[in-house]
């Protein structure tokens, strides 16, 4: 079961032990009562269903700004009261949120915008990996390419061959897939010790491509 909540939003996403198995793997499921959530393009503008944009959460729950700290709730909340949450995200048939990634984290790979997570929660379903993460890595053709960095379970090996199969035999569409493979022990953390630290994966893989001459 998955659950998305924010600090500053009194409300929850949530999906039900009772849903599907394929809808609980997928999204973060529907509004609590009397949430609310909408996806937006870059001018604010609501999108229908299937198409990915910013998720904004509102509601009588949620709260309306930052106390003494005016730049800080212009930036994050809407003239209108809609809480920007940063994540990049789309509403399947029946409703249900799906998550995509942070804006952030979008890799642009030769005009495409393409959000790690749906690659990233494909990677964790081999029985192979434990952890993934994907990150851009500059390309002078495309712009950025996408680089995938694994975890392994103890006494596995995994081969990009074997990565690219994968991702493919699961749907993943071509574009998406990686153009590179690195398997690290561990993926490095942030400072709060519970998220991937993203940042030093970029500048890993940067070092790498100058030291081969890539860049």
């Amino acid at each position: 079961m998955n659950v998305f909540g924010a600090t500053e939003w009194g409300g929850t996403l949530m999906s039900s032990p009772l849903d599907p198995r394929e809808r609980r793997l997928r999204t973060v499921g529907k509004c609590s009562d009397k949430s609310e959530v909408k996806i937006v393009d870059v001018h604010d503008d609501e999108l229908p269903p299937g198409e990915v944009g910013e998720l904004l959460l509102g509601g009588p729950a949620a709260s309306s700004g930052y106390f003494k700290d005016v730049k800080g709730t212009q930036t994050i909340w809407t003239e209108d009261g809609w809480l920007r949450t940063g994540d990049m995200a789309r509403l399947d048939d029946e409703g249900n949120v799906v998550i995509c990634g942070r804006i952030k984290d979008m890799i642009v790979r030769g005009g495409f915008n393409i959000y790690p997570r749906e690659i990233e929660n494909l990677l964790v379903t081999c029985p192979k990996v434990a952890d993934a993460a994907v990150v851009g890595m500059p390309d002078p053709v495309m712009g950025e390419k996408l680089c995938a960095y694994v975890s392994l379970r103890e006494g596995e090996s995994i081969s990009f061959a074997e990565m690219v199969a994968f991702l493919q035999e699961n749907g993943l569409i071509a574009y998406k897939i990686p153009e590179r493979l690195e398997c690290m022990s561990k993926l490095p953390l942030g400072l709060t010790g519970e998220k991937i630290d993203k940042a030093a994966l970029r500048r890993d893989i940067e070092r790498k491509l100058k030291a081969e001459g890539i860049t």
